[in-house]
């Protein structure tokens, strides 16, 4: 009885050989499957940090973008203000151009004033000299007249048969 007891005992309890061969692949397995789960996140968690830090990049180049679209508008203010006053320069500058151009007749016909008074004020002279030779010259005659008319006179006298 005590041999077909441990004969029952060999199949009844479990062995620790082949429980442990099977309990220790069972927990190789199992260890196996976590380890593969693990280094499948670990390649997910790989692959999200290097797409992590394309995005980063991405988002840094389009700070760059963003920095270089501010500076073009400031820019583009800048140049807008510039045209504006170089419009009001150019238009400052015909009015400049606009008054100089009457100073410029302005001070012409003042000296064409200025030459006209002297023009006549030297005619004025001119003739005042010519009237003054003319009357002379008038005046020489009539004295030469006077005195032809006093000879003939006096010779008239002379010669009169009243005497």
């Amino acid at each position: 009885m005590l041999g077909s007891l441990l004969l029952l005992a060999v199949f009844i309890l479990p062995s620790a050989r082949p429980q442990n061969s099977l309990g220790t692949c069972l927990n190789k397995h199992e260890e196996c499957t976590e380890l593969a789960d693990s280094c499948w996140e670990l390649t997910k968690l790989v692959e999200l940090k290097r797409d992590i830090g394309k995005v980063l990049a991405a988002v840094a180049e389009l700070a760059k973008i963003a920095e270089l679209v501010k500076l073009a508008n400031v820019t583009q203010a800048n140049v807008t203000q510039l045209l504006i006053d170089l419009q009001i320069l150019r238009g400052r500058q015909a009015v400049s151009g606009a008054v100089q151009v009457g100073q410029v007749f302005m001070f012409v016909a003042y000296l064409l004033t200025i030459a006209v008074f002297y023009l006549v004020k030297h005619c004025n002279k001119h003739r005042e000299r010519l009237a003054q030779s003319e009357f002379e010259l008038l005046e020489a005659k009539l004295q030469a007249n006077k005195a032809k008319r006093r000879a003939a006179a006096s010779k008239a006298k002379n010669t009169s048969p009243h005497q």
